[in-house]
């Protein structure tokens, strides 16, 4: 076991970080010690590591930053997800991720006028899904290929295993959205015409603009919906609750854009 993954290991002992896949995470651990090259060089010198304070203080950092991508939208109850899925309880699974639960009394709504822009779809790439699949009982849809994108093995499992159950034609995926930026992650996939990017492009891990509109034009759909939390996790109104740079974005591209806001998110319909 080398450096990378020893230390990939020991971040992931942490239960609400244990569903993210091993790849995303040595993926930061690399970087961060390539920004620290002295760093990297006593640790692997280092004979009794896991003693070091400065290692100790390294997992903390890794972990403290992984939670803002990942673990800071899991929710009471995500480690009895398997338990709901068995009952058939998909309410409570959508409400064991922050995002979901934040906009479970909204669902309907929301995809009545999601459809009433772009039309009812035939089908949907949904991108950092997260367990947003589960919300499709709310979307009217029928004979939808539906095609899921993660970074968390386990919900990518436990997706494909509720898309079967419900014989949904849908399929989930474990996918890097980041690897955007060197190259075309959507090569492979046929055309869709919605995509959702629901809550991803405010994340501490999509460094730059140039992601997102990277995403925005890559991605292989008619349509892109994109939305932003109008308020922080604790629940107080941001200052800056709309997103004016994202549709700026999306009109130096040429796209048409559309507002929907509801109390707790603002979606941009991006018509490409």
């Amino acid at each position: 076991m080398n450096l990378i993954e020893k230390i990939t290991k020991h971040v992931k002992k942490k239960k609400e970080l244990s569903l993210i896949d091993d790849s995303f995470v040595e993926k930061i651990v690399k970087e961060k010690l390539e920004k620290n090259p002295k760093l990297k060089k006593f640790f692997e010198e280092h004979e009794k590591l896991n003693r070091s304070k400065k290692y100790k203080n390294f997992i903390k950092k890794i972990r403290a930053h992984l939670r803002k991508v990942y673990g800071v939208y899991l929710s009471k109850g995500f480690e009895k997800r398997n338990e709901f899925f068995k009952k058939g309880d998909y309410c409570s699974i959508l409400k064991t991720h922050l995002s979901t639960r934040e906009r479970f009394e909204i669902y309907p709504k929301l995809y009545k006028e999601i459809w009433k822009i772009t039309g009812k779809p035939k089908s949907i790439i949904d991108l950092a899904c997260g367990m947003n699949p589960f919300s499709f009982k709310f979307m009217g849809l029928k004979n939808v290929r539906y095609l899921a994108i993660d970074i968390s093995p386990e919900d990518v499992k436990l997706i494909n295993k509720f898309f079967k159950k419900e014989g949904i034609n849908g399929k989930a995926k474990l996918l890097d959205l980041l690897k955007i930026e060197h190259y075309n992650i959507f090569k492979p996939f046929k055309e869709f015409d919605v995509a959702f990017l629901f809550k991803s492009l405010d994340s501490p891990i999509v460094k730059s603009k140039k992601i997102a509109e990277l995403l925005i034009k890559k991605v292989p759909a008619k349509w892109v919906v994109v939305s932003f939390a109008t308020k922080t996790i604790g629940q107080r109104k941001m200052k800056k609750a709309n997103r004016e740079w994202i549709k700026k974005i999306a009109e130096k591209l040429g796209y048409k854009v559309k507002v929907l806001n509801f109390e707790n998110e603002v979606f941009y319909v991006i018509k490409k």
